[in-house]
């Protein structure tokens, strides 16, 4: 399975990610954090595992430069956007 070996995170299993929305907390919303950081929507230090209002507006400017509606929710067409983008360019390295 790939994972971003710098930040361990494992990358292919958008299906099983859970939606995520402003007041959630947890591993899957540090997961996205760190997704988030990692396309510079976000700092390091923006990474708590909370999804606060800061999240939630990194969310909206990706999900608006993606082509998605940019609701602020992370459903499975923000988490597949999110999985392929950093796939894609994965493999070019």
């Amino acid at each position: 399975m790939p994972y971003d070996t710098k930040n361990r995170i494992q990358t292919d299993n958008s299906c099983h990610l859970p939606q995520l929305k402003e007041g959630d907390r947890g591993n899957a919303v540090e997961t996205l954090q760190r997704l988030l950081v990692f396309y510079k929507y976000l700092t390091a230090k923006d990474v708590t595992g909370r999804f606060d209002r800061e999240t939630a507006c990194a969310v909206q400017k990706f999900q608006h430069g993606f082509h998605l509606l940019p609701d602020g929710i992370v459903g499975q067409k923000t988490w597949h956007a999110l999985n392929y983008a950093f796939l894609s360019l994965e493999q070019h390295f």
